[in-house]
């Protein structure tokens, strides 16, 4: 956002101003409905996952990608939709172990979920190719956080 000066007037003469300074503002907009009345029906929600964070890093010998971040994101959202209230964010690590060479566990993905009040919780998955370690590592997120709230539900 910048400021303009109206004509006539030196930029020290304008209320507010900002002193040759161009203004970046970001703003992250979080839609908390509101709560349901006492006594109402409660319906049924489709999961919203726009408002969960994905923050996707790679090393150095692995492309970060529009089309991989697509499916680190599906394959994230897919696994994890149950439990979209609960989470703030998840990281998702990837890593390929032995750089130039081929292996049978080569590619590792290593994904950390944020849970509303709880400490993060980490998961990982080696295997041959990224897709695979990727899935992987989401079925072994899904699996670690419905166990923790199935044990936090049950107390």
């Amino acid at each position: 956002m910048r400021l303009s000066v109206p004509r006539g007037k030196r930029q020290s003469q304008v209320d507010g101003a900002v002193t040759g300074a161009q203004l970046d503002i970001q703003l992250l907009v979080t839609f908390i409905p509101p709560a349901p009345a006492p006594g109402s029906p409660l319906k049924k929600q489709k999961h919203n996952m726009e408002n969960l964070q994905i923050l996707i890093q790679t090393d150095k010998n692995i492309e970060n990608s529009a089309g991989l971040e697509e499916h680190v994101r599906n394959s994230v959202n897919k696994a994890m939709a149950h439990f979209d209230e609960r989470l703030t964010r998840v990281e998702v690590h990837l890593r390929d172990v032995n750089g130039d060479k081929y292996g049978d566990r080569d590619h590792e993905c290593m994904m950390e979920a944020r849970l509303r009040g709880l400490k993060p919780l980490a998961v990982t998955h080696a295997d041959s190719n990224l897709h695979l370690a990727i899935a992987g590592a989401s079925e072994r997120l899904r699996n670690a956080v419905s166990n923790l709230v199935g044990r936090m539900e049950a107390k």
